[in-house]
């Protein structure tokens, strides 16, 4: 194992579910989704926190992810991860990809922010 790569993940995606009262037919849905292990660990590091107001107490937590190098994951902007404790995060913005020094069309790296949203 690499040195700060600790973090067992699973990536998410939604399922699609048919659904006579939408006009497409269906709808993506996260209550089933499509689960695909990570056979290596991750870096997963806490960035940013807010809280909402009084009124409306929610927390959203931004973190990064960063994968070992040489390591890259099918993760997208619609993906979620979920980790060994059960927290999902979605993933907020773009999956950067940052290209192999030294090997041709290769990953060296892959980054990502994710955020947790709790009500």
């Amino acid at each position: 194992m690499s040195q700060g790569f600790t973090t067992e993940i699973e990536i998410l995606r939604a399922t699609w579910v048919e659904d006579r009262y939408s006009s497409s037919g269906g709808r993506w849905s996260w209550d089933d989704p499509e689960v695909t292990p990570v056979e290596f660990p991750v870096s997963v590091q806490p960035t940013t926190s807010s809280e909402g107001p009084p009124e409306r107490p929610t927390i959203i937590t931004s973190w990064q992810m960063i994968t070992p190098p040489g390591r890259d994951l099918p993760l997208d902007s619609k993906s979620r991860i979920r980790v060994a404790s059960g927290d999902e995060y979605s993933v907020d913005g773009d999956v950067h990809r940052f290209p192999h020094p030294t090997i041709i069309n290769g990953i060296h790296h892959l980054e990502v922010q994710l955020q947790r949203v709790k009500d």
